[in-house]
């Protein structure tokens, strides 16, 4: 398989690898990275091959993540990476280029889209559902039938509570307790976010 990022979030997502010997290269598009946890890291442009490979985007920015995804989508099958501490209910749905880290919690008939991230101790509870490019933070609590939408992330030890809606491409300030919906856009930060 291959990693595309060269940065920390792809020292956590190789950190969840039980072996990294399936990785064979790393691609950045940072030509002066030239190896990382001593895997050789090459330049992004050298990708072109004619059949697709198996490979992970391990970008934490959501933006960037996507645009790398959609730039590269003809090259690789992407796969989901899942650390074997994480519990993943057998009646959540998962889409493809998924990272779980340790200790993540997927409960029964949630939804995960495309690329998202569900970072270390997040609990995601039952009937929630992730839009593509989310990025639920370390120690995250949604509680049952949350939506987030696309490209959206969830600052460390925020709470949502039951039945909130996140629109798309919201940020949500670490910390923060959200118990009223939040419309498309913009950053929110607080003890008392909607």
């Amino acid at each position: 398989m291959y990693i595309l990022g060269a940065s920390g979030h792809a020292k956590s997502v190789i950190d969840v690898l039980p072996d990294l010997k399936v990785v064979k290269t790393i691609y950045d598009d940072d030509p002066k990275v030239d190896e990382l946890m001593g895997i050789p890291v090459k330049y992004s442009s050298e990708i072109n091959w004619d059949k697709t490979e198996l490979g992970f985007v391990a970008i934490g920015d959501n933006k960037n993540r996507m645009k790398v995804a959609e730039r590269l989508r003809n090259y690789f099958d992407y796969i989901n990476l899942i650390h074997q501490s994480a519990f993943i209910s057998r009646f959540a749905d998962l889409s493809k280029g998924i990272v779980v880290m340790e200790g993540a919690i997927i409960k029964v008939d949630s939804y995960v889209g495309n690329h998202v991230i569900v970072n270390t101790g997040a609990r995601v509870d039952h009937d929630c559902r992730l839009g593509d490019y989310v990025h639920i933070a370390p120690g995250v609590t949604l509680c049952g039938n949350v939506m987030i939408g696309e490209g959206s992330l969830v600052g460390a030890g925020s709470v949502v509570l039951p039945g909130i809606t996140i629109g798309n491409w919201v940020t949500i300030g670490a910390g923060s307790v959200v118990h009223k919906n939040i419309p498309d856009g913009g950053k929110w930060i607080g003890d008392n976010l909607g």
